[in-house]
């Protein structure tokens, strides 16, 4: 890579990542210690740290996206439009991996992506999107030569129409969020079951991230 390019990168990897960003992707990882999976879909790898986790960590990871990626620890990629790939693509995993991605597209279409990937019969599917219910974090960090704190907290967001996000790199921005008026929990949960899934768990990550869903597929019960 050039190093004009190189450093391009770089500046866009530090923009993109924060620390609640690297806990986020870890824990995507970290669902799926007790599953009985091994090759995993992930759909939209973004810059790869997941991709990289899931392969260190022993998994089998193919990669989907709408654009070319070259990602470390992806023992294939397939560049495929989300509406337009068929549930066979999907059919020969274990687990679909589809995080921060279903928030890009109107919550009905999202709804439909739900249904689609129930129809692959892939026995697993953990999401997860942006969560903006009433929530608090607080923590604290002391030894004998620094102090470090942070706060993160959103309480009135269930009253607020979410705005919908402009277009970037060719992406919709977010177009809804959980949390926001219209847009409780329970819808989500009611998609998800409405698709043919069934729930084993739902869970967060701090600070005020996300939620996810670790979700079974009822025809493989």
């Amino acid at each position: 890579m050039e190093n004009s390019k190189l450093d391009a990168h770089k500046r866009q990897w530090y923009a993109y990542y924060s620390e609640k960003r690297i806990v986020h992707q870890w824990f995507q990882v970290k669902l799926l210690e007790n599953l009985p999976v091994q090759r995993i879909m992930e759909i939209g790898p973004a810059y790869g740290v997941p991709t990289a986790l899931l392969a260190n960590a022993g998994f089998e990871v193919t990669t989907l996206d709408f654009m070319k990626r070259d990602l470390l620890g992806a023992s294939s990629h397939i560049i495929a439009d989300l509406w337009k790939a068929t549930p066979e693509v999907y059919s020969n995993q274990d687990c679909i991996l589809c995080c921060e991605v279903l928030e890009h597209f109107p919550f009905e279409k999202s709804c439909d992506l739900l249904s689609k990937f129930y129809k692959s019969k892939v026995p697993y599917l953990i999401l997860s999107v942006p969560y903006n219910a009433p929530q608090l974090n607080f923590s604290l960090y002391i030894n004998s030569h620094t102090i470090k704190k942070h706060t993160a907290f959103k309480f009135r967001n269930s009253l607020r129409t979410f705005k919908k996000g402009d277009p970037v790199d060719g992406q919709l921005g977010h177009q809804w969020e959980i949390g926001f008026k219209n847009y409780p929990l329970k819808k989500l949960k009611n998609a998800v079951k409405a698709a043919g899934w069934n729930i084993v768990k739902c869970d967060f990550t701090a600070a005020t991230r996300s939620v996810f869903i670790v979700a079974k597929n009822s025809s493989s019960v």
